[in-house]
């Protein structure tokens, strides 16, 4: 993930956007109207290291795949 703008589906939440963490990227480069940034973690799973997100607003940890650019 970049800097890009995201939505992640949350079960607990519904859609949340925010920004994808980017390791170079100042938190002060992101927008005001969205202060939220998905942290991202790999995690070992039953079937090996899997990305995991979590969600900005509830925390819940997620998968990766619950993340889309927004359009």
């Amino acid at each position: 993930m970049n800097g890009d703008k995201y939505i992640v589906y949350c079960p607990r939440c519904g859609p949340v956007e925010a920004y994808a963490s980017d390791a170079w990227d100042d938190a002060s480069d992101v927008p005001g109207e969205i202060d939220v940034e998905i942290e991202e973690q790999v995690v070992d799973t039953e079937r090996g290291p899997e990305p995991r997100i979590r969600c900005p607003r509830c925390g819940m940890w997620l998968a990766s795949g619950l993340a889309r650019p927004e359009d």
